[in-house]
């Protein structure tokens, strides 16, 4: 493998699902996730990216997730979101090297868990 592509090695749920469960977290309030414009994201750094471009993502996301408190229903897609992202940064360590902005988001999700 290569250090510049061994992030892609990482489960691909934030691909698979991500987009789809913030659209349904953010569908009741006021500024509510575009679908296919989070999804071409999510593509174009798999395809493109790169391990910082993905970490500031994951970064973003859980910025997010604290901007976007489950309301109701919105339980399940928030866990899911959640454990999800939390394992996107423990698998993370195996493969590059987390800063202290990556180490700070990963506290702060394990408090929104």
């Amino acid at each position: 493998m290569r250090p510049d592509t061994d992030w892609l090695f990482l489960p691909p749920e934030v691909e698979a699902l991500v987009p789809t469960l913030f659209a349904e977290l953010t569908a009741p309030g006021p500024d509510p996730v575009d679908l296919d414009s989070e999804q071409e994201r999510v593509e174009t750094l798999v395809l493109t990216g790169d391990a910082t471009e993905w970490r500031s993502y994951l970064r973003a996301c859980v910025a997010r997730l604290e901007q976007s408190p489950p309301h109701g229903d919105d339980q399940a897609a928030f866990d899911t979101l959640v454990a999800i992202l939390g394992d996107q940064f423990l698998l993370a360590r195996a493969v590059v090297d987390l800063d202290s902005a990556d180490e700070d988001a990963s506290r702060r999700l394990a408090r929104l868990g």
